[in-house]
């Protein structure tokens, strides 16, 4: 998070928070608001005794600035290397993308379907449905084990190795599916593919949230979200091609991959680590080189203020009693980090709730089982549709705010699926031209708001000593979700009793229940430092309040604004 140059503290009168985040500092007194335990003032340092666990620290108050708060625009222009290291950090989500949108559609290719399926007595191919369940589900379910064991490493080892090993995998995964001559080898393939899925989820955007200023932390977050989106279009693309190739060159779409594997591999030896890790890690001399390497040329950046800063905020995290020194994924249960998972999971679970896995990854299936003569053309409309929201999202998770687009998107949403399934039921040869434009403005609404805020809130809800491996829990649970999802997927499309419109009607039901829970949990985060975030959490302030509560930085930058000769501190106790 960025903050503005020299700063020093000036004397502003204390509000009770209500929790143990700030003591409001001038020079000569320091005021504590709402300490837990017995807390006394001896000039500018505390003595906080923990009563329930008779600890005693010696606490020595930092002063902190507020945030800068800037429009998206204005933030990019001024931190315009950090933009760009999050926009390479973000480019590791284009393999996923194109991997799930080619391994999704491709058991329409009529190569792959003579490689892994057998001729029926008519003499036609086709593949098993349940082959084809595993070929996503198991996908998924590997997810989950990337996600909540890979966590552990990348808090351990760091972010910049998770990068690298995460682009090994990948490699792994484009060999498997070179040589794969079976089933069981092609989902061997989507177990390595769905191992680094799950490994990517939980690191990527928390090194982008770590990394990049407050003012525009969500909009940079959308990368993640819009390379995958540009991932799936490229497949998609990638795949009209191939199908009018002879069926004995269908592995061309594999071979491509080849480009964005270098281009993700490029990307990840030239960013730096994370300041936020290494400060965890006591490597505060690496930390200050990384944020002049970033920072240094903006005008007005004090490195050592927010090296303090990223400093306050780990030993705040520490000091918490849900919080034990190691932040274990027990922590992740415990106080108010439980509310925190809560909402880092819903907005991720929206995501396959509403429908992704029949219009997205088997849309190429569930097209041709509408009659669509060629439905890989379906699937590069719905591939440029996606491709244009996705970059609208960016900008606008900030300008509009996560809380209202998710929930607007995602009503949006839920409409056009009604809209589907009831055509998909009628199916005749007009429905399916409506079809295909009632998808195209699914994925309208969909990449513009729950694609990029499943990542976002994900990846920026957690404290930060707990960010990684709430995001690699998140993963499991949401993941676990997609592979049912994604398991009776074909085996509801074929069932007659449900049939495509069914199957489409299904997830109105579930998309309308993570809708809902995302009403009344999750809250507006737009603008807001960790910090704020901290206290806003620890005040237990419910999730419609989040935007209008005013925060301690908030009251300092009004003071701020009020005497400009002077840079009011919010103070985070640190040991």
């Amino acid at each position: 998070m960025a903050s503005t140059g020299s700063q020093k503290a000036a004397p502003v009168a204390p509000h009770t928070m209500g929790d143990d985040l700030y003591t409001v500092v001038n020079r000569t007194n320091t005021v504590v608001l709402d300490i837990p335990g017995r807390v006394d003032n001896k000039g500018t340092s505390q003595h906080v005794e923990d009563v329930g666990d008779d600890a005693k620290e010696e606490i020595a108050p930092y002063v902190v600035p507020p945030t800068e708060r800037l429009g998206f625009v204005a933030a990019v222009k001024k931190y315009k290397y950090a933009t760009f290291l999050c926009f390479l950090a973000g480019m590791s989500a284009w393999c996923d993308g194109y991997e799930q949108g080619m391994s999704g559609s491709i058991v329409a290719l009529k190569g792959f379907v003579m490689q892994f399926g057998h001729q029926n007595d008519d003499g036609k191919w086709a593949l098993e449905p349940n082959h084809v369940s595993l070929f996503a589900a198991m996908k998924n379910l590997a997810a989950v084990v990337g996600g909540s064991t890979m966590s552990y490493p990348v808090d351990r080892f760091g972010r910049k190795f998770a990068f690298l090993f995460m682009n090994v995998i990948m490699i792994a995964v484009v060999i498997a599916e070179m040589f794969a001559k079976t089933p069981a080898q092609w989902i061997g393939a989507r177990i390595l593919d769905g191992f680094a899925v799950g490994m990517a989820t939980c690191f990527v955007n928390v090194y982008v949230a770590e990394l990049a200023p407050t003012s525009c932390r969500g909009a940079l977050m959308g990368f993640y979200a819009f390379f995958n989106n540009a991932g799936g279009f490229t497949g998609s693309v990638g795949l009209n091609v191939v199908q009018r190739l002879p069926p004995s060159q269908w592995r061309h779409i594999i071979y491509s991959q080849w480009v964005l594997i270098v281009l993700a591999l490029a990307g990840a030896i030239w960013i730096p680590e994370s300041p936020r890790w290494l400060v965890a890690k006591g490597k505060n001399d690496k930390a200050r080189k990384v944020l002049k390497h970033v920072y240094g040329r903006v005008p007005d950046y004090d490195v050592d203020v927010e090296l303090q800063r990223m400093v306050a905020e780990i030993e705040f995290a520490r000091q918490q009693k849900s919080i034990s020194s190691s932040g274990s994924y027990r922590d992740v249960f415990r106080g108010t980090n439980f509310r925190r998972f809560i909402i880092s999971v819903l907005p991720y679970h929206f995501q396959a709730a509403v429908g992704t896995g029949i219009i997205s990854i088997y849309s190429s299936y569930f097209f041709g089982m509408l009659g669509l003569a060629n439905p890989f053309n379906a699937t590069v409309a719905t591939g440029v549709t996606q491709l244009v929201s996705g970059l609208l999202a960016i900008p606008l998770i900030e300008r509009v705010g996560r809380r209202r687009l998710i929930l607007v998107g995602g009503a949006a949403c839920i409409v056009c699926l009604v809209c589907m399934g009831t055509m998909a039921k009628v199916n005749t040869d007009g429905t399916v031209v409506g079809l295909v434009v009632f998808a195209c403005l699914w994925y309208f609404f969909f990449s513009s708001s729950i694609s990029p805020l499943g990542y976002v809130y994900m990846s920026e809800t957690a404290t930060v000593s707990l960010r990684a491996k709430t995001s690699g829990l998140a993963i499991v649970v949401c993941q676990g979700f997609s592979f049912a999802y994604n398991y009776i997927i074909p085996i509801c499309l074929n069932a007659p009793a449900l049939g495509t419109g069914g199957t489409v009607l299904l997830f109105v039901a579930t998309a309308s229940f993570v809708w809902t829970a995302i009403f009344f949990l999750v809250p507006e985060t737009k603008h807001r430092s960790f910090t704020e975030l901290d206290e806003l959490f620890e005040r237990k302030i419910p999730a419609w309040r989040f935007a209008s509560t005013e925060t301690q930085e908030d009251r300092n930058r009004n003071a701020q604004a009020q005497n400009p000769g002077n840079v009011v501190g919010a103070n985070i106790l640190t040991a």
